[in-house]
C-alpha cells in the first residue's frame, strides 16, 4: 500500500528532468529521505540506480521498502551475506568496494611514534590506549574512572588512556560526571575534541548539528594508540584494520544481543582475537587481557585479517572502483 501511495516529490522530478541524469547515485544508510522515491524515479525515468551504503549496521537493521537498486555497494563479506539475507539483493548486484571513509587507512601517517605522542600531549614511553566515547552514556566517565584506579594501582602497570567523546554524542547523561572537572592523572582527553566537549557542556552546539569526524585525526591516533576500547560501534572494525587489541563492551544492564539493533555484532564477537564485556565486574579484567595482547605482531596481523570480513581492503580505491562501475552501467 505504501508503494502504490508514494509519490516522487516535486523538487526531484524538477532536478531529474532538467539535469537529465544518465545514472542515480545515493550514499545512504538505506533508510531516510529520497531512498523510496528514488526507487520509484528509477523505474520511471529508465534511469540505473546504484546504492552506497554508509555503516556497519545497514544491510541488517535498516531497509527499503518499495524496490531494489541495480547494484547495492557494501562493506565487505559480512554485509553482503547481510544484504543477501535481510534486503533479497542477488550476489550479482551487490558489490563490495570497502567503505569510502576508510580509505585513509592505507595510508599511514608520516610521524612517528614520539611525534604523534607529542601532538596528542601524551607520554610515548606509555602503553597508550584509546577510549573511544558512546553517542550517549551515563556510564562513560564511571568506566574511565575505573581505568584511573587500576592504572595507579598497577593492575594496569604503565598505561596512559586517551579519551575521545563520539563526535555525534550529546551532553551529560543522568547521573554522568563532567570529564573536565575532575582530576586525573592517567587519562587525558584528546586535544583535538577538547574544544568540542566544551561545547557540549556549554549547550553552544545544541543547534549546530551533527559534528562529522576527521578521519586524518583518526588515523593518526589509531596508529599512535596501542589498543582501543570501544562501545559496539565501526571504532572496532578500524582498530582491526590497524592491528590494534581492541575491548568492546555494551551497556551494563544489558545482557544479550538479542535484539535486532546488534544483528551485525555476532560474527565479530564470535571472532577469538577480539575482547568483549558485558558487566562492570568484567571490564578491567578484559582490559588487562587487552593490554596483555600489546606488542605481540602476530596477533596484530591476524586482527587484520579478520578485518577484511568485514570490509574489503582492495588496492583500488573506492572512488576508482565506483567510477569504473558508472562507466559501465552508463554504457550498457
Amino acid at each position: 500500500i505504501f508503494s502504490i501511495k508514494l509519490g516522487i516529490h516535486k523538487d526531484l522530478i524538477n532536478v531529474i528532468e532538467s539535469e537529465k541524469p544518465d545514472l542515480l547515485i545515493h550514499p545512504s544508510f538505506l533508510y531516510g529521505y529520497f531512498i523510496n522515491e528514488l526507487f520509484k524515479a528509477s523505474k520511471r525515468y529508465k534511469i540505473p540506480f546504484i546504492i552506497l551504503m554508509n555503516s556497519w549496521d545497514n544491510c541488517c537493521t535498516k531497509a527499503f521498502c518499495t524496490g531494489l537498486p541495480d547494484k547495492l555497494i557494501v562493506w565487505g563479506e559480512q554485509t553482503k551475506r547481510h544484504a543477501k539475507q535481510y534486503i533479497g539483493m542477488s550476489d550479482d548486484n551487490i558489490l563490495s568496494f570497502g567503505a569510502a571513509q576508510f580509505e585513509v587507512y592505507k595510508t599511514p601517517p608520516k610521524e612517528d611514534r614520539e611525534t604523534l605522542a607529542k601532538s596528542f600531549q601524551v607520554n610515548s614511553n606509555k602503553k597508550i590506549i584509546l577510549y573511544a566515547g558512546v553517542g550517549a552514556s551515563e556510564d562513560e566517565t564511571a568506566n574511565l574512572k575505573l581505568l584511573e584506579n587500576a592504572i595507579e594501582n598497577s593492575v594496569l602497570p604503565n598505561c596512559h588512556v586517551i579519551y575521545r567523546p563520539h563526535p555525534w554524542r550529546g551532553g551529560l547523561q543522568g547521573s554522568e560526571e563532567n570529564f573536565l572537572s575532575l582530576n586525573w592523572k592517567h587519562i587525558s582527553i584528546d586535544p583535538t575534541m577538547h574544544e568540542f566537549y566544551k561545547s557540549l557542556l556549554e549547550g553552544s552546539r545544541k543547534n549546530l548539528g551533527m559534528y562529522l569526524s576527521d578521519y586524518s585525526i583518526s588515523n593518526k591516533l589509531l596508529t599512535l594508540v596501542d589498543a582501543v576500547i570501544s562501545p559496539f560501534s565501526t571504532m572496532l572494525i578500524e582498530s582491526m584494520i590497524k592491528g590494534k587489541p581492541v575491548l568492546a563492551f555494551l551497556r551494563y544492564e544489558q545482557k544479550t544481543l538479542l535484539s535486532n539493533e546488534y544483528i551485525h555484532l555476532t560474527e565479530y564477537i564470535e571472532l577469538e582475537e577480539t575482547n568483549t564485556c558485558y558487566q562492570q565486574k568484567d571490564f578491567i579484567p578484559e582490559c588487562k587481557k587487552m593490554v596483555n595482547q600489546i606488542g605481540n605482531k602476530s596477533f596484530a596481523e591476524k586482527l587484520k585479517k579478520r578485518s577484511q570480513f568485514f570490509v574489503n581492503q582492495p588496492k583500488a580505491s573506492y572512488g576508482y572502483q565506483l567510477s569504473k562501475l558508472a562507466e559501465k552501467m552508463m554504457n550498457d
